[in-house]
C-alpha cells in the first residue's frame, strides 16, 4: 500500500516537500500551470491504466473518465500559459515514484482496482487542497478562474473514488 500513497502523491502533487515558492504568499501563475499539467499527463497515464487493467466496469468506465477530464484540463492550462506568454517547466518523476509506477502497471483485476482507488482518493484529496490554496493565493484572475473550473471536476473524481471502493 505504501506504494501506492506515493503514486497518489505523485498524481497529483509531485511528491516531496513543497519548494519555497509554493509557500510563498502569492503562487507564480508558471508554477501552477505546470503542475496542474503535470498532474494532467499523470493523471491521464493513472486512467489509462485503469481503463485496460481494471477489473469492475465501474473502474474501467473511472478510468476513461480521468483520461477525457484531464484532456480537457490540460488543453485549457496550455491554452491560458500561451495565452499569458508562460513557459511551463516540466517535472521529472523520482526514483522513487517511477517504481510505484512500474508497481501498477504490473497489477491487474481485482488487485488493481483494489489498490488503484484508495490512491485516487488521497491524491485527489491533495489536489483539492493544494487547487484551493492556489486559487486563494495567486493574483492572476485568470488562472483562479480556471481552477474555479477545475474544482468541481476534481471534486467529483475524489467523490467518484470514494463510491467505488465502497462497491
Amino acid at each position: 500500500m505504501r506504494y501506492f500513497s506515493i503514486l497518489a502523491a505523485v498524481l497529483m502533487l509531485n511528491a516531496g516537500p513543497a519548494p519555497a515558492s509554493e509557500v510563498a504568499d502569492v503562487y507564480s501563475p508558471a508554477q501552477v500551470l505546470s503542475k496542474i499539467h503535470h498532474v494532467n499527463q499523470m493523471e491521464i497515464q493513472a486512467g489509462e491504466l485503469a481503463a485496460r487493467r481494471g477489473k469492475s466496469a465501474e473502474v474501467r468506465r473511472y478510468g476513461d473518465l480521468l483520461v477525457r477530464d484531464h484532456q480537457d484540463s490540460d488543453k485549457k492550462v496550455l491554452a491560458l500559459a500561451r495565452r499569458q506568454n508562460l513557459v511551463l517547466s516540466s517535472m521529472a518523476m523520482s526514483a522513487k515514484d517511477q517504481a510505484a509506477m512500474k508497481k501498477l502497471h504490473r497489477l491487474t483485476g481485482e488487485a488493481f482496482d483494489k489498490d488503484f482507488l484508495p490512491a485516487m482518493k488521497e491524491g485527489h484529496d491533495e489536489a483539492i487542497s493544494f487547487l484551493t490554496s492556489a486559487r486563494k493565493k495567486t493574483g492572476n484572475a485568470p488562472l483562479a478562474a480556471l481552477i474555479s473550473q477545475l474544482l468541481p471536476v476534481i471534486r467529483q473524481h475524489d467523490d467518484l473514488a470514494v463510491k467505488l471502493q465502497g462497491r
